[in-house]
């Protein structure tokens, strides 16, 4: 006898079924027992499991399209095109985004980097975190005499980077407060995003050159709530 093993004993008079039973017994699927048969069935918890979903093609060169539900390996996403009546799914690597640390770099990107879009590098995030319209803003901000500014309303900084940051020059600069919990503010400042583009200032693309775009990146500055501080003081 095999233990566990659950079948169903159907039995029946020709095609009129007339009792069933559920029993332990060694399996004798669709052998006759006297007028009657033994259908085997499985619990639902030993039923297989379903398929992985498919994997898409691991690149548009291979001419074929994934279906729907198919997914990447780690390290790459799906890429969703229309082609004609079809739609086409297929893999694409996600390449780590690049950094531009000077100028020199900057103008280099402009010519030989195909118009991708880059990051900043860390000490030019840190120049623009410091800059002195920034920190003439964080001192309004602890005393209570500057702007805060809202979410929907942001505090526009316009700053001149050209001596640190020539390839930025120009830019803005902006800011907001958020509620201030417990008599602790929290202001976040937003740089960018921005765009390399016309290097000389002459109106046109320089011959060979793309311009590109440059990612936006944001910090913050945490305060105490100056009028929570005036109150004490009183």
């Amino acid at each position: 006898m095999v233990v566990g093993r659950r079948i169903q004993v159907v039995v029946g008079v020709g095609n009129l079924e007339t009792d069933s039973v559920d029993v332990s017994v060694d399996p004798l699927d669709g052998q006759d027992i006297g007028g009657g048969f033994v259908q085997e069935t499985q619990d639902s918890e030993s039923a297989d499991p379903p398929d992985p979903p498919p994997q898409c093609p691991a690149s548009r060169a291979d001419g074929r399209t994934g279906a729907a539900n198919c997914t990447c390996p780690e390290g790459s996403e799906k890429a969703t095109e229309a082609d004609g009546k079809d739609t086409l799914r297929y893999c694409v690597v996600r390449a780590p985004q690049s950094e531009i640390g000077n100028s020199l770099i900057a103008t280099y990107h402009y010519f030989f980097g195909g118009g991708k879009a880059v990051g900043l590098a860390e000490d030019l995030q840190e120049v623009i975190e410091g800059a002195p319209a920034v920190q003439t803003a964080k001192k309004g901000l602890w005393t209570g005499t500057g702007q805060r500014g809202t979410f929907d309303r942001r505090v526009d900084l316009k700053v001149n980077l050209t001596r640190d940051i020539f390839f930025i020059g120009d830019t803005h600069i902006r800011y907001y407060t958020d509620e201030c919990p417990e008599g602790l503010c929290t202001t976040t400042f937003v740089w960018g995003p921005d765009r390399f583009e016309d290097p000389l200032d002459i109106g046109f693309e320089l011959l060979f050159g793309q311009p590109y775009d440059i990612s936006s990146f944001e910090w913050n500055y945490p305060f105490l709530d100056p009028r929570l501080r005036r109150g004490n003081q009183q």
